[in-house]
């Protein structure tokens, strides 16, 4: 394949020596030729640095930084400003990525014109995939940055929605260097949506591709599972910075309703937060949208996850609702004191009108109504709609 443009892969590493070398022969086993690998070692206290210099070794297009400790925005910073590429992807440390993504990557940003090309990921907890849910080129000119930010990044219901993590991209260098760096440093949640909002503002074009490359590992000591008073301390900071962002670009007018609405979702969500193994939640975050579609109805819950725990929560208060059965396909995962969760497979012998899916993504909702199907659920007697959040 013709390429004309160098891309550089930056990936911070911080204590993951038992992932590391995974991660980085995934990169180095691309089909675009013309890469760049930079490894950014935070500070790790395990054997990661000495994996990646070893790797560093082995390849030639591999460089290895090793800095003192200063967190993922720091080391990010820190590989763009040493990347040579014209072209930045992110590859996190624990994570690991199929072998043409950055070729399918590349294609798709010569093809569409593009300034960002995104892509879905497999979300590794071994229960689903994520993916984009419509596939298609963005043009964003200045009437409609606002829209496409509050649709794209905000509306996690909207069929133009992406996720905001950064290593399912690829961006342009300079574009990504203004949007990055007003990142601060500090920063350990949030960022990445941060990024997207500072870069819509300044790109004119995304396109969006429904193909899956990259797999997202889930750990218990990753920096995504902090402790809940942490968080809410987090996320006060990210909506100061989204407040900073929207006045910067004379929009807070205009975003104001959607950055105070995000933050309140996810402080209820932290609220919300249950200890690994209990379904007890502090605060109902999610709602059934139509409740009076649910009344007179024999129904089975399917789903104990978030959404379903607060339908559960929801339909329980209605008399005009008759709750026959609770069911998830990792049923074994969940313990309920007040309801037990079963096996899909109990429902062919259950009397019921409808069975309820109560999950968010509709990625799910496809592959739970096939699972449906196949134990011989009818079509009709299958319902889903995207679930609401609960306002404060």
């Amino acid at each position: 394949m013709e390429t004309s443009q160098l891309i550089s892969v930056i990936v911070p590493v911080y204590n993951v020596e038992d992932y590391v070398e995974r991660c980085i022969r995934s990169i180095m086993d691309q089909t675009y030729p013309l890469l760049e690998i930079i490894i950014v070692d935070d500070g790790s206290t395990d054997d990661s640095g000495k994996v990646c210099d070893r790797l560093g070794a082995e390849d030639p297009r591999i460089k290895v930084i090793h800095q003192r400790n200063g967190g993922l925005v720091r080391a990010r910073k820190n590989g763009l400003e040493t990347a040579a590429g014209e072209l930045i992807g992110f590859v996190d440390g624990d994570d690991y990525i199929e072998p043409v993504m950055y070729e399918r990557l590349y294609q798709q940003f010569i093809e569409y014109k593009a300034d960002l090309v995104h892509s879905g990921f497999f979300y590794n907890d071994g229960q689903k995939i994520q993916e984009v849910k419509k596939e298609g080129s963005i043009c964003i000119t200045d009437e409609n940055r606002v829209d496409v930010i509050k649709d794209a990044i905000f509306d996690r219901c909207s069929p133009n929605y992406m996720t905001p993590s950064i290593w399912s991209k690829l961006f342009k260098k300079d574009l990504l260097t203004k949007s990055y760096g007003t990142i601060e440093d500090f920063s350990s949640f949030g960022e990445d949506l941060l990024c997207l909002c500072n870069y819509c503002m300044i790109c004119g074009r995304i396109y969006v591709t429904k193909e899956v490359y990259y797999h997202y590992t889930i750990r218990e000591k990753s920096m995504s599972h902090d402790e809940n008073t942490a968080m809410m301390g987090k996320m006060g900071c990210l909506h100061h910075s989204l407040h900073e962002m929207s006045i910067r670009y004379g929009i807070w007018d205009s975003l104001k309703q959607c950055v105070d609405d995000y933050y309140l979702i996810e402080l209820m969500s932290v609220l919300a937060a249950r200890e690994r193994g209990s379904m007890q939640r502090m605060i109902q975050v999610y709602r059934f949208p139509h409740i009076e579609r649910l009344f007179g109805k024999k129904i089975i819950l399917y789903g104990a996850g978030s959404v379903g725990c607060d339908y559960y929560t929801q339909i329980r208060k209605y008399r005009q609702c008759e709750l026959a059965a609770w069911t998830d396909s990792h049923y074994a995962d969940y313990q309920c004191e007040y309801c037990e969760i079963a096996a899909p497979q109990i429902i062919p012998d259950l009397a019921y009108d409808m069975v309820l899916i109560a999950v968010l993504n509709r990625k799910s909702v496809k592959e739970i109504k096939r699972l449906l199907s196949q134990i011989g659920v009818p079509e009709e007697k299958i319902y889903w709609e995207c679930p609401e959040r609960t306002k404060l």
